[in-house]
């Protein structure tokens, strides 16, 4: 039987100015699971993660975690955005501390633990992100990728169950996006879920267990990626290319250059097959 450890019940959002951002947004995300958001800019995914942990308070629906009914009360605020970590796209929102030690023991410090679990649990969270060496360093003087794996270790110190990251490879190049897909598959490892919201279809292709397209505010379809990509006509309708694996063994299937029925996932798969 699957577990659910999120769930949304008709959620929407309007901002301020009128702007609908969400229309009824039914979400059940699967524990332990990778899961990608997939849509253009203005689709609802932001504006959806951040109804998630109560940064935004929505207008209409309701959100479950663990089966349990967000409130918005102070107290139960502050457990959900310890169950419930965002590491947004740009890290320079995120990092605010002289050094990257001081920066990532404060959400740590702020649950009331003792000062040796506070270092322990900061140690382990840049050795996770491959930081451990810079513990002392001036934030100021990090790299982008380097502020960027600061940032996630921020919401690691906290041990959240379900971590979410808008755009994580954005404005980064292939190494240092590397660098950060690892440390996602490390933290599946460990049986944290992982939400990411990216515009690289190829990406959420091969990586995704569970895709989910959004459009308008509204979920237009989800399930798995090679379902969700092979949809064509959806494809369209939310102006997103086909991931270059897919399109590829389409076209080679459609040449009868190979009999394969499997549709493969990555560039490996698709290399046995030829």
């Amino acid at each position: 039987m699957k577990e659910y450890i999120l769930e949304t019940k008709d959620l929407e959002y309007t901002y301020g100015d009128g702007t609908h951002a969400l229309k009824g947004v039914n979400l059940k995300i699967e524990k332990g699971k990778k899961i990608v958001v997939v849509g253009v800019n203005g689709s609802g995914k932001s504006t959806l993660f951040l109804n998630l942990n109560g940064v935004l308070r929505a207008t209409k629906g309701e959100i479950y975690f663990k089966g349990e009914k967000l409130e918005y009360n102070k107290k139960a605020l502050m457990k959900i955005r310890e169950k419930i970590g965002i590491v947004f796209q740009n890290p320079e929102t995120m990092l605010f501390s002289s050094n990257v030690f001081q920066e990532v023991s404060f959400g740590a410090i702020n649950l009331g633990l003792d000062e040796k679990i506070v270092r322990s649990r900061v140690e382990q969270a840049l050795k996770d992100v491959h930081m451990e060496d810079y513990a002392e360093k001036s934030i100021h003087f990090l790299s982008y990728g380097q502020k960027k794996r600061v940032s996630i270790a921020d919401i690691i110190v906290m041990k959240p169950e379900l971590i979410i990251f808008d755009e994580p490879t954005s404005s980064l190049d292939p190494k240092h996006s590397k660098q950060v897909i690892d440390i996602f598959d490390s933290l599946s490892k460990n049986d944290i879920t992982v939400i990411v919201s990216t515009h690289d279809i190829n990406f959420a292709y091969s990586w995704a267990d569970y895709v989910i397209v959004m459009k308008d505010g509204l979920i237009r379809k989800e399930g798995r990626p090679e379902e969700v990509f092979s949809d064509t006509a959806l494809m369209e309708e939310c102006y997103l290319e086909k991931p270059y694996i897919l399109e590829f063994f389409e076209q080679l299937k459609d040449k009868k250059a190979i009999k394969c029925k499997k549709i493969p996932k990555t560039k490996e798969e698709l290399y046995m097959m030829i």
